[in-house]
């Protein structure tokens, strides 16, 4: 599964939202995906944010569903299906750097 990080200069930005939401828009409508869905670990406030910012409903928490350095953390899930109304997030392009994962 992908796994997405923010830099220290670009946490409170906006820039997980709006990478979020652009991918959401090229996957959903570009691909031709029904379903996307993602889940965070429940002590990441800002990823809940991101997700819900970008139109992600919040379906429920998987409990302790995930293994992490400090121990077992219990997951949201979140979900968007083609079709969902979401509210537009207006991004500045500036704003976001592309780092690849080596």
């Amino acid at each position: 599964m992908p796994e997405s990080q923010v830099s220290a200069s670009g946490i409170g930005a906006g820039v997980a939202s709006c990478a979020l939401a652009a991918l959401t828009d090229w996957a959903l409508n570009e691909i031709g995906f029904y379903r996307l869905q993602l889940d965070h670990s429940t002590r990441n406030h800002a990823s809940c944010r991101a997700a819900t910012k970008s139109g992600y409903l919040l379906e429920g928490t998987k409990r302790s569903a995930a293994l992490h350095d400090d121990g077992r953390h219990d997951m949201h899930l979140h979900a968007r299906i083609r079709g969902d109304r979401a509210r537009p997030i207006h991004c500045v392009r500036s704003q976001m750097t592309v780092e690849r994962a080596r």
